[in-house]
């Protein structure tokens, strides 16, 4: 239960914005029994973090699966898969593995719509990093409006240099559980404009 608290919260970070009162109450009982002699939250928080991010022996597949949900929202199947490596990190182009997989899940899955949600600490800045990748039937579907509606919406996406349909998010602390909602806003109100047609 420690590590969950201090994975969830990003050890109490308050920038993260993710901690709350009855968390700081888990840890002050959690911590005196679970951490050893010399241990700190920090150093528990930093260990348990590398080898929870430690995907690189994943293929694309196992990635897409590790942590994937699925609404239906608009009338449209929507699958958000999260994950703790770049975008860039496997080849993104038409025909690189990676591409090849988000096709096949998405069939298998049954969804129009794949969002890969990456997170990740930046090696070269040491800054933790969110990046989302778009992925439906060719980017001018239901998928090509999605990176302005969360942009409009506080999200702060910009298109990924090398990266088809891959999206950089500044705000790093919207995590799924807030990027979810307004995705089922978006998709939704596609759901609504069509039906209305």
């Amino acid at each position: 239960l420690l590590s969950a608290v201090l994975l969830d919260t990003q050890c109490m970070n308050p920038a993260a914005a993710r901690a709350t009162e009855a968390d700081d109450a888990a840890l002050g009982v959690l911590e005196p029994c679970c951490l050893g002699p010399g241990q700190t939250r920090d150093g528990l928080y930093q260990s348990l973090k590398r080898a929870r991010f430690d995907q690189s022996g994943l293929s694309a597949r196992d990635l897409l699966r590790r942590d994937y949900k699925q609404w239906r929202w608009g009338g449209l199947e929507v699958g958000v898969a999260s994950f703790g490596v770049p975008l860039s990190a496997v080849p993104d182009t038409p025909d690189s593995p990676l591409d090849e997989a988000r096709e096949s899940f998405r069939l298998e899955r049954g969804a129009d719509v794949l969002v890969s949600m990456a997170g990740f600490d930046d090696g070269r800045t040491g800054a933790f990093t969110r990046q989302l990748h778009v992925h439906g039937e060719g980017l001018g579907g239901p998928a090509a409006g999605v990176a302005g509606y969360l942009t409009r919406h506080g999200l702060e996406v910009e298109p990924l240099p090398g990266v088809l349909g891959g999206y950089a998010q500044r705000e790093a602390t919207a995590s799924r559980k807030k990027v979810a909602p307004l995705l089922a806003a978006y998709f939704e109100g596609l759901g609504e404009a069509a039906g209305g047609a």
